[in-house]
């Protein structure tokens, strides 16, 4: 018996090694036909990655396999934003679209399944900035220039880019953090992580500021208005912050409040739509980019490339 399916939820409800996914692509002289993929064969033998993925889908129950796109993001606070961003462009508003809140730590076992699957994919990451402490090669700091510091984040180092060195990522241009997918020659993934942002300050210099985290990039993205914000919490302390008028002492005292301890990030998410209209809220520059990407992607594929797909 054949069963087949739209239902992410049958879908999830049986096992990889019994699934065959119908993945959309065109033939030679153009006409749309479907390759049928054995999901068995996905990862290899089973192992830690193979469980953990499996168990993810099955825990999330998230519609990956009928997407048109995929949008892989950190955590908490980038999923309550990313709603009101996604909005900003039509075409992606129009598109089917499968949003995963998974880690830098694990984002890149998803990999296999992406390029299987032949989808064009969207991974939304953290820079993490790192330097060695002793024996702590992983130990965060505030993120300069020249200082032989390194991004910690696995997908970083180990999906697309493939190099930690922070002043290259820094610089990395446009075309150097997306690949195309080999089994879908029309499907890319793109890796989007935190970006340098010019601010004018009060004193009318320009000055670099350079996020790590989601976090401070949509703070330093609205810098006028969270230094007009009255709440407690951390927009509180980005909020005196900011209103600091030496470059140096505004990046030092936004990057002790992101990550000092205790701080809970979907609370400030959560906090920030309370106090201001989320779609007031200025998307940072690096998501920005990266949905600007996912929609001229999306564009680029005729109605063809939107067949319905099957599992």
């Amino acid at each position: 018996m054949v069963v087949s399916t739209h239902s992410s939820t049958i879908a999830l409800e049986s096992s990889f090694i019994n699934l065959r996914y119908f993945r959309r692509t065109k033939s030679e002289n153009g006409l749309p036909i479907s390759n049928v993929v054995n999901l068995s064969d996905v990862f290899g033998v089973s192992n830690n990655t193979t469980r953990f993925v499996t168990r993810y889908l099955k825990t999330t129950h998230c519609d990956l396999f009928f997407a048109d796109a995929a949008i892989l993001i950190e955590g908490a606070a980038e999923r309550i934003f990313m709603p009101y961003f996604i909005k900003r462009y039509e075409q992606l508003g129009e598109s089917y679209l499968s949003v995963l809140e998974i880690g830098g730590r694990y984002a890149h076992y998803f990999k296999p399944l992406i390029d299987v699957l032949g989808i064009t994919c969207l991974v939304i990451t953290d820079l993490d900035c790192s330097h060695k402490k002793g024996n702590n090669r992983t130990a965060s700091i505030q993120p300069q220039r020249g200082q032989g510091y390194f991004s910690s984040n696995p997908t970083i180092k180990n999906w697309i880019i493939q190099n930690e060195d922070l002043d290259c990522l820094l610089d990395l241009s446009f075309e150097h953090k997306e690949e195309t997918n080999l089994n879908t020659p029309n499907a890319k993934t793109r890796i989007a992580y935190q970006t340098p942002i010019k601010i004018t300050l009060s004193n009318g210099a320009e000055n670099e500021f350079i996020p790590t985290t989601f976090e401070d990039s949509l703070a330093y993205s609205n810098f006028e208005s969270f230094k007009k914000m009255r709440k407690t919490g951390l927009i509180n302390k980005i909020k005196k912050a900011f209103n600091e008028t030496d470059a140096t002492t505004i990046a030092k005292k936004t990057y002790e409040a992101i990550k000092a301890k205790g701080v809970d990030k979907a609370e400030f998410a959560l906090d920030l739509i309370f106090y201001k209209n989320p779609e007031d809220i200025v998307t940072p520059n690096y998501i920005d980019e990266g949905l600007n990407w996912l929609q001229e992607e999306l564009k680029s594929k005729d109605s063809s490339d939107f067949l319905e797909k099957e599992v």
